[in-house]
């Protein structure tokens, strides 16, 4: 588990592209791109740039839209991105995707790599109000709520606001759920 803070309206996160290699690249969350996308530059040594665009087949290769250049002026423009697959993705040191599939863009205009939601629709994480922050959860399989349950709890901390000290430990479960966890998920999360 770890957490990020809100910094100029923004969340960023430093995450490792495949083992060995590797290259460590900060990317923004952003809820509004479908698409996980990273400057080819930001890559370095883990890809070569005219194999990805001389060899990258044809439904592989995307033309977006939307992508706003100057704020001030509210200026936008396209750019050609390359479906690229990555054998890992570590978000932070310890939130672990293997096998996913990124969009690598090689237009210098594109500066902010970009945590889009085909990414972020495989992690859990919470908007956390009080401290101004995202917190991502390592990933888990989903065979049902007790075992979520478990999960949230065995690696959530006190400062993270989903364990208080004022609850029972519920039917083995170790660690304690704050009072707002059952509010949210209701008592049979945990039966």
């Amino acid at each position: 588990m770890f957490s990020v803070k809100n910094s100029g309206n923004s969340y960023k996160v430093k995450c490792m592209l495949n083992k060995d290699p590797y290259s460590t690249i900060s990317f923004y969350v952003d809820t509004g791109s479908d698409i996980t996308v990273v400057n080819g530059d930001a890559l370095g040594y883990l890809v070569d740039n005219n194999q990805i665009i001389n060899d990258t087949p044809k439904e592989n290769i995307k033309i977006i839209g939307g992508i706003v250049l100057d704020k001030e002026n509210n200026s936008q423009y396209t750019a050609i991105v390359y479906k690229y697959h990555v054998s890992s993705f570590t978000l932070h040191e310890d939130v672990v995707l293997y096998g996913v599939d990124i969009w690598v863009v090689f237009d210098k205009k594109f500066t902010n790599n970009l945590l889009g939601v085909d990414i972020l629709h495989k992690l859990l994480y919470l908007n956390n109000p009080m401290s101004d922050s995202l917190v991502f959860f390592n990933t888990f399989v989903d065979n049902g709520n007790k075992e979520f349950v478990d999960y949230l709890v065995g690696d959530a901390d006190k400062d993270s606001g989903l364990i208080s000290n004022n609850s029972n430990d519920k039917d083995g479960v170790s660690g304690y759920l704050s009072s707002r966890f059952l509010e949210l998920f209701g008592n049979d999360a945990v039966s």
